[in-house]
């Protein structure tokens, strides 16, 4: 057992999975700066085989398709010493995944990140992002390189 009451699964059920993604990459003048904001754009899907009764993920149901979008914003300032930054990943099953960040770097050592993580949506099955609400936090991060 690997733990208490839970017994190692009697077979392996080998299923196929295909997963793609198409990107859209750029970078672009869109505030009056000398340097151009990168905007990143992804689709991506997965395709698992096999009836979608019998398709879990951490003994919850799953889809037999599930398609996420994604936008990354990365604008730097300040001859690169400040970036402001921004992600967000759209579940087409209505969940969300926001992450906010200011990132600040002084000069050739010190590194200072503001950033969020914030999970919302009505999704709630395992391993979907409305199912990490839990997870949502706040960080400050201050590092020295050597």
């Amino acid at each position: 057992a690997i733990a208490p009451g839970v017994d190692l699964p009697v077979t392996t059920v080998e299923r196929d999975t295909v997963k793609w993604v198409v990107g859209f990459d750029r970078p672009t003048f869109v505030f009056p700066t000398e340097q151009t904001m990168n905007i990143s754009l992804q689709w991506f899907q997965t395709r698992r085989e096999g009836d979608s009764d019998g398709i879990t993920i951490l003994n919850g149901p799953a889809d037999k398709n599930e398609t996420n979008f994604s936008l990354f914003l990365s604008q730097p300032v300040m001859n690169s010493q400040v970036w402001f930054d921004f992600l967000a990943v759209v579940d087409t099953d209505d969940a969300y995944w926001w992450q906010p960040q200011v990132r600040f770097t002084p000069g050739n050592h010190w590194r200072v990140a503001v950033y969020a993580n914030l999970f919302t949506g009505s999704e709630q099955r395992p391993g979907r992002l409305g199912s990490l609400s839990w997870a949502n936090e706040f960080n400050v991060s201050v590092t020295y390189q050597f």
